[in-house]
């Protein structure tokens, strides 16, 4: 199960370094800041909620991990969260839109919070001992 876990951390990381690499590859060959957040969004959002997922679910030496449906339920809330700011960044620097881009941010990042926050409430104590 360790080497799994372990597999699963490298996938992620890879795909986080990857996006990493194609993005400023996209920026050096047609310098758009469109395409440039483009790849971020797909790579780098995949990457990221795959790390938080993991991270809920593993034991640790002081916390016990969370069931698998309360740590997707954090990760799409991640995900949604993500999804707002990156599509903020896209349309106000990549646009110039300030308007539109606040108008992506609210309805994607603030339900985001209020799931997350909703879910860090009624989270029951994981604490070993």
């Amino acid at each position: 199960m360790k080497s799994l876990r372990a597999f699963v951390y490298v996938l992620f990381g890879v795909v986080l370094a990857l996006g990493l690499v194609l993005s400023i590859l996209t920026w050096l060959q047609i310098h758009d800041v469109t395409a440039l957040y483009g790849v971020l969004v797909i790579f780098n959002a995949v990457g990221i909620c795959g790390f938080v997922f993991m991270g809920l679910t593993q034991e640790t030496a002081i916390l016990k991990p969370l069931s698998w449906k309360r740590a997707s339920l954090y990760t799409l809330a991640v995900a949604v969260g993500l999804f707002g700011i990156l599509t903020f960044f896209l349309l106000h620097w990549g646009q110039g839109n300030a308007i539109a881009a606040f108008g992506a941010l609210v309805p994607f990042v603030v339900p985001s919070l209020a799931i997350i926050t909703f879910l860090t409430l009624t989270e029951k104590s994981r604490i070993k001992g």
